[in-house]
């Protein structure tokens, strides 16, 4: 299989196959997080290997954006841990923030390919805890839509 030179390989344990196709961005360099590609990589599944830091980008994987307050609702924690959480995918480059009034909003930034979010879904697809997170996140920015909270 011809591997897209945007693509990095990251092989987890020679001896078994295990081969996962690792993609950050498609600028054909791995985007330096933290000076070398090795850190990099290191950075981006420390901040994805945090169930709540997890939950909340499949959520921005679902949606355009969150709201500080939307996040905070829907991870059930307090806004300082959110914040501290959201620091930790920012400095990751995973996502972007905005300050609009008084509320933050987040979203996964648009250098983040495709295919490391398809790698993250596909991974996660049959988890019954997402499907409930799905559900969830939807209600939340609903009611927050219907109520004029934060948006």
């Amino acid at each position: 299989m011809s591997v897209p030179p945007y693509l990095r390989i990251v092989t987890l344990d020679k001896e078994r196959g295990f081969f996962y196709y690792f993609a950050i961005c498609k600028n054909n360099e791995i985007e330096m997080v933290a000076g070398n590609p090795m850190e990099s990589i290191i950075v981006i599944f420390r901040a994805l290997g945090e169930r709540n830091r997890l939950r909340v980008f499949l959520a921005l994987m679902e949606t355009e954006e969150l709201c500080v307050c939307e996040v905070g609702e829907f991870l059930g924690l307090a806004p300082a841990t959110v914040s501290r959480h959201m620091s930790i995918l920012r400095r990751a480059k995973l996502i972007d923030s905005q300050k609009r009034g008084k509320w933050v909003y987040y979203s996964i930034r648009k250098e983040v390919d495709p295919v490391l979010m398809q790698w993250i879904r596909q991974s996660v697809c049959d988890t019954p805890s997402l499907l409930e997170d799905r559900k969830r996140i939807e209600e939340i920015v609903r009611l927050h839509q219907q109520h004029g909270t934060c948006h």
